[in-house]
């Protein structure tokens, strides 16, 4: 099977003054292209893990927006955390697939993992909490017997359900291609930058995202 990719280009841009630039210490404009830089990466996270279906708005098209991944049905909202039953179809849908392999693990808003840790395990009627907290080591830091990893780029649980919360797979078959890396340019010319003494910085880069086997994760969709 081809794979095509694309260049889809993030950017970003920010307005300084001259005065700024000559009269800080560090130097602004320094400080300004890292924001830019942590910025953009946020941007492609975003795009790597929903870019949106189709490519639409000139955005890669996410893991969880690729067909043929996998789906599970959590039945957890906030105040009602998913059961082992629930987590443990994150895998058996990899393993049914022969795609229990590589590097796998979970991406998980903060706060759908908030409600993970409150999961219980019933033994002989006595509920004891899945992930117990240690006074020593703190939350043990795999779900599972797999690594995991919290960001707001994933989409945050509500009331009523848990939808693109939660993610397992195979990270190694995630494939970023970039053209170049990133690229910064400042002029104080460009625009009106010129008449108000400003400088403008830009940064941007050239991403696409694909999957070469999309049974190889799956997520959550209530």
């Amino acid at each position: 099977e081809q794979i095509n990719m694309v260049p889809k280009t993030v950017a970003g841009r920010v307005i300084l003054s001259n005065l700024l630039l000559e009269t800080s210490t560090p130097t602004a404009d320094s400080i300004i292209e890292q924001d830019l830089a942590s910025q953009l990466g946020l941007a492609v996270d975003a795009g790597v893990l929903n870019g949106s279906a189709g490519g639409g708005a000139g955005e890669p098209v996410g893991i969880m927006q690729t067909s043929g991944v996998g789906t599970v049905t959590t039945a957890a909202q906030i105040g009602t955390p998913p059961t082992v039953a629930n987590m443990m179809e994150f895998m058996s849908d990899l393993d049914n697939a022969n795609a229990l392999r590589g590097r796998l693990g979970w991406a998980i808003h903060p706060l759908a993992l908030s409600e993970i840790r409150q999961m219980t395990v019933d033994y002989s009627g006595t509920s004891v909490p899945l992930t117990a907290v240690s006074t020593s080591t703190g939350f043990a830091d795999t779900l599972f017997g797999y690594p995991f990893r919290t960001s707001t780029q994933m989409t945050a649980p509500t009331a009523s359900n848990f939808a693109r919360s939660i993610l397992f797979g195979n990270f190694d078959d995630v494939m970023i291609c970039r053209w170049g890396g990133l690229r910064l340019l400042a002029s104080d010319t460009s625009d009106d930058a010129f008449s108000k003494d400003q400088t403008h910085i830009r940064a941007t880069m050239r991403v696409d995202v694909a999957l070469r086997h999309p049974e190889s994760f799956a997520y959550s969709v209530d």
